[in-house]
C-alpha cells in the first residue's frame, strides 16, 4: 500500500470526488491513486510532464501524486532550474 497522504480536499467543485457522511468532499483522483496503493505503479520509463497527465487520465489517478511518489525512484529528474535556486519557489 501507499504511505503518507493524508485526506486531500477536491476544491474544484464538482469535478468528482467522493460525497459521504457530512465530511469534506474528496478528490477521486487521489483516492483511487491511495486505494491501489503506490508499490507497483509505472514500468521504468522516461516520461514527459504530459505523459503522466495522460496516464493519470486513463487510470484515474492523480498525476501530481503520483509525480511526488515515483520522483523518489528517478534516476534522472529533470525541472526549471529556478526551483533548485529558490526554496521559496518550491
Amino acid at each position: 500500500g501507499g504511505g503518507g497522504g493524508g485526506d486531500v480536499e477536491d476544491l474544484g467543485g464538482s469535478a468528482g470526488g467522493s460525497s459521504g457522511g457530512g465530511g469534506p468532499e474528496l478528490c477521486s483522483f487521489y483516492e483511487t491513486l491511495e486505494s491501489q496503493g503506490t508499490d507497483a505503479m509505472l514500468p521504468a520509463a522516461v516520461y514527459t510532464l504530459e505523459e503522466m497527465k495522460e496516464l493519470g487520465k486513463a487510470k484515474g489517478w492523480c498525476p501530481y501524486f503520483l509525480g511526488r511518489h515515483v520522483i523518489a525512484f528517478a534516476n534522472v529528474v529533470v525541472y526549471n532550474y529556478q526551483y533548485l535556486l529558490d526554496p521559496k519557489i518550491s
